[in-house]
């Protein structure tokens, strides 16, 4: 897919996208992502992320039915 950005000081900038592993593009250089390494972090950034995120849905469940008035 080409674009065309434009923006103030820069317009009229080219891009180029190219989804998945075959289609050749600036931005697609590397493939796959080490997702397992991710969790390997010695300052537990993703434990905490994922516990800070849980902690958010949980604070907007309902966890009891309102009482009726």
């Amino acid at each position: 897919m080409d674009c065309r950005v434009s923006g103030p000081g820069k317009a009229g900038i080219a891009c180029r996208f190219a989804h998945g592993q075959d289609n050749p593009g600036t931005q697609n250089v590397y493939f796959g992502y080490d997702h397992q390494g991710s969790y390997a972090d010695k300052h537990q950034r993703s434990l905490f992320a994922t516990m800070y995120a849980i902690i958010k849905i949980a604070k907007q469940a309902q966890w009891h039915k309102k009482e009726s008035a």
